[in-house]
C-alpha cells in the first residue's frame, strides 16, 4: 500500500446546507392514521458508490450505504453515544479497562437467514488488519492488541485482540484503557462479515450486489455496478430483528454532482432533499423547506510521498501549503456560514 501524506483541509465542523419538503412527508401529516402511505423517500448522493465492503470503504457514499444495509455491535444515538444494536446491552468491561466483552443478540441474521454469531466479527476484523487487504481503516483498530504488528506482518492476524468466546459472546482485548472505545465500534469499519459467504466468493466479495451478505435494516436491492452506477435503491429488510420499529419502506439514491441540478429536481418533486452550497444557500435561506445542521468531518488534500514532483517531495512545502490554506475564510466566504 502506498504510504500518502495527508494535509489537513476543514478542521472544523461543517456546516451542511440543505432543502427538506417532500411530499411524502406532507402526505405523513394528512394521513398520520393511515397505515396505507406510502413510505418512500428519493434522495441524493455526491458520487457513486466505490466499495461494497467494511474493511476498504472509506467514501462517505459507500459508508452511508453500509450504515443502512449493514448492523454492527453499537450506533451513535441523538446525543452521539453508544447504544446497543447487534450487542444485548452495553460491553462488560474489566477493572484494568483493556477487555470487553459483549453479547449479541440471538435473533440477528443475515439476508441467508442464517445467525449473525461472534465469529463472524473476529473473521472480519482480522480481514481489516491483514496486510493483503490493504485496508486504509487500518489504523482504526491500533488500540486493539497486536493490531499494529499484524498490520506491518510482524505477528499472524490470528493474534489479533478479538476472539469468539462462543457464537453469542465476543470478547475484545485493548492495548490500554480507552473510554471512547465503545463508541468507535459504532462506526462502519467495525461491521462483521457473514465468514461462509465471503470464504465463497473470496477476493469478490464485496465488488457486486451479488457478492454481499447484509444483516441490517435495509437490503440493496439494485444496483448496477461500483463506481458506475448514477443510482440504487434499498428496502425494508423484513427479517430484521426490530423491523417493526422500521417506518420507511424504499429510499431511492440518485448522484447528483451539480447543486442546480439538485435544485431543479427538488423543485421539480423528484427529489426529497437537495444540498446546497454558496450563493444557492444564500439564495434559499429564507425557504420555508431549508435546513442547515452541523456535522463533525474532515477533509484534507492527500499527496503521494513518492510523487515524482520533486517539489511535493518537500515536506516543508506540503506543510506550508496547509498553512496557507485560510480554514476561517472558507467557512465564512465559500460555505456562506455567518
Amino acid at each position: 500500500m502506498k504510504k500518502t501524506e495527508k494535509i489537513l483541509f476543514l478542521g472544523f465542523s461543517a456546516l451542511m446546507f440543505i432543502l427538506i419538503g417532500c411530499s411524502n412527508k406532507d402526505n405523513l401529516q394528512e394521513n398520520k392514521k393511515s397505515s396505507a402511505v406510502e413510505q418512500t423517500a428519493n434522495l441524493t448522493a455526491a458520487t457513486p458508490i466505490q466499495s461494497l465492503d467494511p474493511a476498504t470503504a472509506v467514501d462517505q457514499t459507500s459508508i452511508t450505504l453500509l450504515a443502512n444495509v449493514m448492523e454492527g455491535l453499537y450506533r451513535l444515538d441523538k446525543k452521539n453515544q453508544a447504544e446497543p444494536a447487534l450487542a444485548e446491552k452495553l460491553p462488560d468491561i474489566s477493572k484494568d479497562g483493556k477487555t470487553y466483552t459483549i453479547s449479541l443478540r440471538k435473533d440477528a441474521t443475515w439476508t441467508d437467514k442464517t445467525p449473525v454469531t461472534a465469529e463472524d466479527f473476529v473473521f472480519a476484523w482480522q480481514r481489516v488488519v491483514d496486510p493483503n487487504t490493504a485496508s486504509q481503516n487500518v489504523g482504526l483498530f491500533a488500540l486493539i492488541e497486536n493490531a499494529e504488528e499484524i498490520s506491518k506482518g510482524s505477528k499472524a492476524k490470528e493474534s489479533l485482540g478479538i476472539k469468539a468466546v462462543n457464537n453469542h459472546t465476543l470478547q475484545i482485548a485493548l492495548k490500554e484503557p480507552t473510554p471512547y472505545f465503545t463508541n468507535l465500534l459504532a462506526l462502519p469499519v467495525f461491521l462483521p462479515v457473514n465468514h461462509e459467504f465471503s470464504d465463497k466468493h473470496k477476493k469478490d466479495y464485496g465488488t457486486s450486489k451479488e457478492t454481499i451478505s447484509t444483516n441490517g435494516v435495509f437490503n440493496l436491492t439494485n444496483l448496477e455496478g461500483l463506481g458506475t452506477s448514477d443510482s440504487w435503491v434499498i428496502e425494508k429488510n423484513t427479517n430484521y430483528w426490530d423491523n417493526k420499529n422500521v417506518s420507511m419502506n424504499t429510499i431511492h439514491f440518485q448522484v447528483i454532482k451539480e447543486i442546480n441540478t439538485g435544485v431543479n429536481l427538488y423543485k421539480d418533486g423528484q427529489l426529497d432533499e437537495a444540498p446546497l452550497g454558496g450563493e444557492y444557500a444564500k439564495q434559499y435561506k429564507s425557504d420555508k423547506d431549508y435546513s442547515s445542521s452541523l456535522l463533525a468531518t474532515s477533509m484534507y488534500l492527500e499527496l503521494n510521498k513518492k510523487t515524482k514532483d520533486s517539489i511535493l517531495k518537500n515536506k516543508n512545502l506540503r506543510k506550508s501549503i496547509s498553512y496557507a490554506i485560510d480554514r476561517a475564510w472558507f467557512c465564512c466566504k465559500v460555505l456562506n456560514k455567518e
